[in-house]
């Protein structure tokens, strides 16, 4: 059985609100998987999906607010924490 990654994808709703990715400053536009950083801000952190990897793969803090996550995790046990939730 095939495992496949459930991308968080930019809905009619969220396009209408012209959300930016705060990390390469595009707009997201229908369709595109993003991610959500998980911060204790009540705003979710959204950026797109590769954007986070990138930042993450970098350093371990929010690009918004520097929030980190737990030290002492390898980059494969802080990218499973983040997306445990997307896949099936």
């Amino acid at each position: 059985m095939e495992q496949k990654l459930n991308k968080n994808l930019i809905d009619s709703i969220m396009d209408e609100e012209k959300l930016t990715c705060t990390i390469c400053l595009d707009e997201f536009k229908l369709g595109d998987p993003y991610g959500k950083w998980p911060c204790p801000s009540k705003i979710p952190h959204l950026f797109h999906y590769d954007c986070m990897l990138n930042t993450l793969r970098r350093k371990n803090t929010c690009p918004i607010c520097r929030h980190s996550i737990e030290a002492g995790h390898t980059i494969n046990d802080i990218i499973s924490q983040i997306f445990t939730n997307f896949v099936f």
